[in-house]
């Protein structure tokens, strides 16, 4: 009887895990798009300038940078981002599917499905 007892508390246990795993992930894709969203602000702005120099915020002090290295920094940074929210979403997603297994949901359509790319589209459209 223990050994039951001991394996719903393992499970649910794991389940608690994963589940806060996912809020963690969620949030953190939530603070990456708040920053790109900025980030995307900021270079809308930067393409307004017609100035060859720029104030730019790093962290804690300001620098005086050429407009067009500013630029590549956010776009970089703008990358980096995507690459970030990218893998959060996907460990959401396989953590889903795990807590999904744990009861006994096998069969979920249309979960992983993934979005077309505009090669994809390009290549269906000549075909």
């Amino acid at each position: 009887m223990a050994s039951v007892a001991d394996q719903i508390e393992k499970t649910l246990a794991e389940k608690e895990h994963l589940a806060e795993e996912i809020l963690i992930n969620k949030q953190a894709v939530i603070d990456y798009d708040r920053k790109r969203n900025s980030n995307r602000e900021a270079l809308t702005q930067l393409k307004k300038i017609d100035d060859k120099k720029t104030w730019t915020f790093f962290g804690d002090m300001f620098v005086k940078l050429p407009t067009e290295d500013a630029k590549s920094l956010i776009e970089r940074d703008q990358k980096l981002l995507d690459e970030k929210i990218d893998t959060a979403r996907g460990i959401m997603k396989q953590n889903t599917i795990a807590i999904q297994e744990m009861e006994g949901k096998n069969d979920v359509h249309g979960f992983n499905l993934k979005g077309i790319t505009a090669t994809d589209l390009y290549n269906n459209a000549n075909k």
